[in-house]
């Protein structure tokens, strides 16, 4: 280095003349070969980028129906799974039978129907934020089918229940008839087979989504 401005191929650097080559920039070291974006190439591709952002954007209030969709599942759907053990346990312990059925009536009508209810409020509402097409998707429309089938299980279910109960009321004085018993705790041990089955295969639906944008 020779201080002092004088003639020099590389020419001054503030006051300092380097006998060197002449320093790089940043932009030349790591993009030596410069890119050249061709105008009409992204001026074509400009929208479909737009529209591809568009369609994976999801809105604010979807993790919300999500949420509260999971959540009504989980604890609508979720003590069904001991219906069939009532059954069981009723026909075994004639003495706790009416005890067991009340217990089941209870959850049936005031926790499973109510709630699993909201599943459909919200199910509707996140098929139509996210826009999901049916006919493209028939793991959803055959899980739309069995939750119609489990809710009409659970109604119907009802009044079947009520007639057991009434029927085994300690208060009627007596054991309660067998042949009339039977039968009513064996459809409500099928129904609740049946119930839990279906709810396992919509939740196998739901997760592993066969068949989508098919």
């Amino acid at each position: 280095m020779v201080f002092g401005k004088s003639a020099s191929p590389t020419g001054p650097v503030d006051g300092w003349m380097q006998s060197g080559p002449s320093p790089i920039t940043l932009q030349e070291r790591f993009f030596p070969h410069p890119v050249r974006v061709d105008r009409h190439f992204a001026t074509a591709c400009q929208p479909r980028v737009l529209e591809k952002r568009r369609c994976c954007r999801v809105a604010p209030v979807t993790p919300l129906l999500l949420s509260l969709h999971v959540l009504a599942a989980i604890i609508g759907f979720g003590p069904a799974f001991v219906f069939p053990f009532l059954g069981v346990m009723s026909a075994r312990e004639p003495a706790h039978a009416h005890v067991l059925q009340r217990l089941g009536e209870l959850i049936s009508t005031r926790l499973i129907i109510p709630v699993a209810l909201t599943m459909a409020v919200t199910g509707a509402l996140l098929i139509g934020e996210m826009h999901v097409d049916l006919a493209k998707n028939s793991w959803l429309g055959a899980s739309i089918i069995l939750y119609i089938l489990v809710m009409a299980a659970l109604i119907l279910q009802a009044p079947t229940q009520r007639k057991l109960i009434a029927l085994i009321d300690p208060a009627r004085g007596g054991p309660p008839p067998a042949d009339e018993m039977k039968p009513l705790v064996s459809r409500l041990r099928l129904i609740g087979i049946l119930l839990a089955v279906a709810i396992v295969v919509i939740a196998v639906l739901m997760v592993w989504k066969p068949g989508a944008g098919a």
